[in-house]
């Protein structure tokens, strides 16, 4: 996944961005808000395997840290 760097836009920016984007779809006979649910679905799509893969690791430490206490707990009865 590439990260890109976002500059602020303007809210005035941003509704002339969004106004000129609909016409381009509009001439290419696209609805906007189809399109924009598909750029949703991409972005979800391009970004679930990392999201996956960071709450696998978390998993991971949750687990090795529990083991590392039931570890403690045994050698402590031990006594």
């Amino acid at each position: 996944m590439t990260k890109r760097k976002v500059r602020k836009q303007s809210t005035q920016e941003q509704r002339q961005n969004k106004r000129f984007v609909e016409k381009l779809l509009l001439v290419k006979g696209i609805d906007y808000n189809d399109w924009l649910d598909e750029i949703h679905q991409e972005y979800i799509k391009e970004n679930a395997e990392d999201i996956l893969d960071h709450a696998l690791n978390v998993i991971d430490r949750v687990d090795k840290i529990e083991e590392e206490q039931a570890d403690e707990t045994l050698e402590h009865s031990n006594y």
